[in-house]
């Protein structure tokens, strides 16, 4: 399974992710804003990021930042501010997107999806999920 690091100013999203993922088997862990998550990115190896899109320390610098330093990883934006956010963060660098609200049923799909996408940058083909 996935180590899976959510990004998110709404504590309440941030605490229910992390308990659903928790429980179908990845590893999760939580940051309220993109300086918390960038910090954690730093200390931390992970898998895939979701990405709250309107926080402190804006999703959408965020994404760029995760993108330069770390390209290997996937990255799905979240938002409920409406589709012109969502799609100019694939622009920007997101892998995948989801607007909120959204089920653990639309989540899942989407994190097997990044999962499996071919790390950016090679033309190898992607490793078969844990």
């Amino acid at each position: 399974m996935a180590r899976i690091l959510i990004i998110d100013d709404e504590e309440d999203i941030r605490n229910s992710l992390r308990e659903v993922l928790i429980a179908v088997g990845h590893t999760a862990d939580a940051a309220k804003d993109g300086f918390e998550g960038l910090q954690k990115l730093r200390e931390h190896p992970t898998d895939i990021v979701l990405c709250d899109i309107i926080m402190p320390y804006g999703g959408i610098a965020t994404i760029r930042v995760i993108r330069s330093e770390f390209p290997h990883i996937g990255i799905i934006a979240i938002s409920g501010a409406g589709q012109r956010r969502l799609d100019m963060s694939i622009g920007i660098g997101a892998d995948e997107f989801l607007a909120k609200p959204f089920s653990i049923t639309q989540l899942l799909p989407v994190i097997t999806k990044v999962l499996t996408k071919p790390a950016v940058g090679t033309t190898e083909p992607p490793a078969a999920p844990a």
